[in-house]
């Protein structure tokens, strides 16, 4: 599984676009999926005030997504909870949440 992969099936679970990063991108309550030196890949979780914590590393894009998948499918219920993609739909149109990110994003640099 690489991101693509991963991307199609976290929308056919119907996981709010939020939710999730493939891209790196940290934001607040969001699992996020990076791509480090040396083919190293990491998946961490940010916290609503910006900590983050780092799940694991993985040698591999496929194993890496595989636990981000893994980590989405424990909190199943939560992600396809209809508040709870309601909520993910007005963050992420909300202007001061899109700046929080992206001064934690220019602060992960």
């Amino acid at each position: 599984m690489n991101r693509e992969e991963l991307k199609k099936t976290l929308e056919e679970l119907g996981i709010p676009e939020g939710a999730v990063s493939l891209t790196g991108e940290a934001r607040p309550d969001c699992l996020s999926l990076k791509a480090l030196r040396n083919n190293v890949w990491q998946v961490f979780y940010t916290e609503l005030n910006g900590f983050q914590f780092v799940s694991d590393l993985f040698d591999t894009e496929e194993d890496a997504c595989k636990h981000l998948l893994q980590q989405i499918l424990w909190s199943l219920d939560y992600y396809q909870d209809p508040k709870v993609k309601e909520n993910f739909e007005k963050m992420l149109a909300d202007p001061t949440y899109i700046e929080f990110c992206r001064k934690l994003n220019e602060n992960r640099k």
